[in-house]
């Protein structure tokens, strides 16, 4: 099924919208250091979002304030 032009940008608005909903919902902006570590913890065999989420803010705790705090 090949898509058009149209439905290709429609699909990327929607997504856009989404994602900038959830930012917004959330909060809390996500740190450029989570952004790097999330897509790599979370490639790992039985990885969830949630343990991700905790795994990535405490190396980003250690990268920001070193390990010994």
């Amino acid at each position: 099924m090949a898509m058009n032009k149209k439905t290709v940008v429609a699909i990327l608005l929607i997504v856009v919208v989404l994602m900038a909903f959830a930012t917004a919902t959330s909060g809390e902006a996500i740190p450029e250091c989570a952004k790097t570590c999330m897509p790599v913890c979370l490639k790992e065999e039985a990885a969830s979002v949630a343990a991700c989420n905790r795994a990535c803010a405490e190396y980003c705790r250690q990268v920001e304030n070193g390990p010994g705090v």
